[in-house]
């Protein structure tokens, strides 16, 4: 497997600087195991998901836990390599 280690920083004249990183496990075979976060940010701080890959099909889920009582987020994306 690998891991594979991001972050980023915003910054935005007049507004809070914020800041962001993740880092992803990937299996050798099919499967990614992730996790991030966001600072700077009310409503949001940390995230966790997955990633399955099969021949040219790639299916990716993420979970986001909202502050400030928004309840929790279920990312889902698709996608096809042709």
């Amino acid at each position: 497997g690998s891991v594979l280690v991001t972050a980023d920083a915003l910054a935005i004249r007049e507004s809070a600087p914020q800041f962001r990183g993740g880092v992803e496990f990937r299996a050798p075979q099919y499967l990614a195991l992730r996790a991030g976060m966001v600072e700077g940010l009310d409503a949001q701080f940390l995230s966790v998901g997955f990633g399955l890959f099969v021949k040219h099909i790639q299916f990716d889920y993420a979970f986001i836990p909202y502050r400030e009582n928004l309840g929790d987020g279920h990312r889902f994306s698709l996608g096809l390599e042709l």
